[in-house]
């Protein structure tokens, strides 16, 4: 058996999976009425460690306090970055629209290449600086009018989820 074509059959349904759970979450968010952000954070959390800890007790048959010390710092940092993203991205949606806080969300893999360009020296093809120019150029046009006002508190929320995720994707190369 092929392993990489075995990950890659198993890869694209769990993909596309994440982009319906992403790109639904905002509106979930919204129909959540009585809680607060903080409480959605707090068993948003506590979902993820619960389904995190049985795949690792799964995956590493009983090992996981040794798995998690040999995973060392990046994987401390990895999950810092993500839980900046996750607070980022619920109070995103708190205080801006659902519409803004995705469209700046989906600015993370721009700030992950200029994070690999920084931090590990990776190359940046002249077509990639030109398209997170553009990127840039529009979360400005995007988020200006919500700055200049003062109102830009859900936009720097969500800026700062998409920086999370860009560190949790340095920290896992």
């Amino acid at each position: 058996v092929n392993t990489s074509s075995t990950n890659r059959r198993a890869g694209i349904p769990l993909v596309l999976l994440a982009g319906i759970f992403w790109s639904t979450s905002g509106i979930l968010y919204r129909l959540i009425q009585e809680a607060s952000p903080w409480q959605v954070l707090l068993y948003r959390s506590l979902a993820l460690l619960t389904a995190l800890s049985l795949w690792l007790g799964w995956r590493c048959r009983g090992q996981v306090r040794d798995t998690l010390a040999r995973a060392g710092l990046p994987a401390l940092v990895g999950g810092l970055c993500l839980g900046t993203a996750f607070a980022g991205y619920i109070l995103g949606l708190e205080y801006t629209t659902v519409a803004n806080a995705m469209f700046l969300l989906a600015s993370a893999p721009f700030f992950a290449a200029l994070a690999g360009w920084v931090i590990l020296g990776e190359r940046i093809a002249g077509y990639m600086w030109a398209a997170m120019t553009v990127a840039a150029v529009g979360i400005g046009i995007m988020a200006g009018e919500e700055l200049s006002l003062g109102k830009g508190l859900g936009e720097g929320f969500a800026l700062v989820a998409a920086l999370g995720f860009a560190g949790l994707t340095i920290s896992l190369r």
